[in-house]
């Protein structure tokens, strides 16, 4: 009894400190191995992940926490973008954790998402990527939308729709990830 009390005291201890941290922003690609030129694979109406599928603690939106999560970061090609070779850097978390959607989140229109979502968002500051949030019943996906993404439900509907496919097949938690690329259309 004394040991499974010893355990439990450790693993408060251990929650207590990792609620300490503070999730300290949007994560970026990789500063030590950037890439020098987008991916090949990166075409107008295609998305390419370009850093993750890596295991994080935290997510965006609900202030100081430690929720484990799940993060990664796509270049985002868009269809007529007006400087062809600059994409959109879009950051995306899933994690399992029951989020409490609470203002700031409000809820949002997305057409086009499956029917297991709903969809919310964050207000931005002025020129800071709009945060949203797509709620299902046993998990919650998160993507830091930049503003010039006019359209970013034609993003989430695909990255949502693909991502429940590659979690249907995961056998094991560990074995869960972002999809390599995401076709988006034109």
């Amino acid at each position: 009894m004394m040991r499974h009390a010893a355990a439990l005291v450790m693993c408060i201890v251990l929650g207590l400190a990792a609620c300490s941290r503070v999730v300290s922003g949007l994560p970026q690609p990789d500063a030590a191995s950037p890439p020098a030129a987008p991916p090949a694979a990166l075409q107008a109406g295609r998305a390419v992940l370009v850093q993750g599928t890596g295991r994080t603690s935290g997510v965006p939106g609900f202030g100081r926490n430690a929720f484990p999560a799940l993060s990664g970061v796509y270049l985002y090609q868009r269809a007529g973008t007006p400087v062809p070779g600059k994409p959109d850097t879009i950051a995306v978390w899933h994690t399992s954790v029951a989020l409490l959607v609470a203002p700031p989140w409000s809820a949002a229109s997305c057409p086009g998402l499956p029917a297991e979502y709903r969809a919310y968002t964050a207000p931005a500051a002025t020129g800071a990527a709009t945060l949203w949030l797509l709620a299902s019943a046993r998990y919650s996906l998160i993507a830091a939308m930049p503003p010039e993404v006019s359209e970013p439900w034609r993003f989430l509907a695909v990255f949502a729709e693909r991502f429940s496919f590659f979690l249907r097949y995961s056998e094991r938690p560990e074995d869960i990830s972002f999809p390599a690329t995401l076709e988006i259309g034109r």
